[in-house]
This record gives structure tokens, C-alpha cells and sequence, in this order.
């Protein structure tokens, strides 16, 4: 995922584009949560053991390029899409709808500080050996 980070002022505008750049997405102020959440969803969408991101109201997320080429998709949350761009495969954002945010990984380039952890009773072992020592709360649900 290619990035671009620019402060103005105390509003913070972030704008990411999928791998082959059919897809650019621009998302401005500050988000509601900064959160690395284990869920299983998240571990089977994104690939990978934790998903560190960050939540803000669904306002706020433009897709400056590329509408036509976001595909959304349900794992099993109905109230939850998984955005891709169709070209490439890249996973831009999730939606979710009952909340009205959009969750947005955290960006290569930008400064990704995290406030908690969601869905820690599906961590995998190595995230568990991973962040086992950190400060943050390790939640089993999601505040929102």
C-alpha cells in the first residue's frame, strides 16, 4: 500500500492508495480508536496474525480514485464489509455499518500508536508472546 501523510494543523490527513493505484483513498481528522484488534475475521481478511488500525466516522473516508473498482465483501459480521480494490486485490478498508466507521489499516509512513487491544481471547500465540508485556487493556469486545 502506497501512503501519504500530511499534518495541517491539528487535523491529520492521511491518503493511501492499493498496489497497482486504481484505488486512492483519502481520510482526514482524528480517528475515534487506534486499536490492534486478534479477531479471527480480522487474522483471515487481512492475512496476517493482528490487524493494527485505526476507526473513524464513516464521514470522513473519500475515495478520491477508483469507486467503481472498491469491491466489498461480508465475512460473517453482517454489520461489517471488507473493501478491496477488484484490480489488484488489495484490502483498502472495512465498513462498518451499524457503527458508521470505516477502518483503516495502519499506514506505512504514518505513526501508528495504539490505545488498546480488541478480541485478545483469538490471539495467536505469537501475537500473545508479541504484546503480552505491553501496557495497553486487552479487551474481549470492542468499546463502540
Amino acid at each position: 500500500m502506497a501512503a501519504a501523510v500530511e499534518t495541517d494543523g491539528p487535523a491529520l490527513n492521511i491518503g493511501y492508495s492499493c498496489n497497482c493505484g486504481a484505488v486512492h483513498i483519502s481520510v482526514s481528522g482524528e480517528p475515534i480508536i487506534k486499536a490492534i484488534c486478534h479477531c479471527s475475521d480480522c487474522q483471515a481478511w487481512w492475512q496476517r496474525d493482528c490487524l493494527e488500525f485505526e476507526a473513524y466516522p464513516e464521514a470522513v473516508l473519500v475515495i478520491d480514485r477508483g469507486q467503481d473498482k472498491v469491491q466489498p465483501f461480508v465475512i460473517r459480521n453482517p454489520h461489517l464489509s471488507r473493501c478491496w480494490c477488484k484490480d489488484c486485490g488489495t484490502r483498502v478498508f472495512s465498513h462498518g455499518t451499524a457503527a458508521k466507521t470505516v477502518i483503516v489499516p495502519a499506514i506505512p509512513g504514518h505513526v501508528f500508536e495504539p490505545t488498546l487491544h480488541l478480541f485478545w481471547q483469538d490471539a495467536t500465540d505469537s501475537s500473545k508472546r508479541r504484546f503480552e508485556h505491553d501496557d495497553l487493556p486487552k479487551l474481549t469486545e470492542p468499546p463502540l
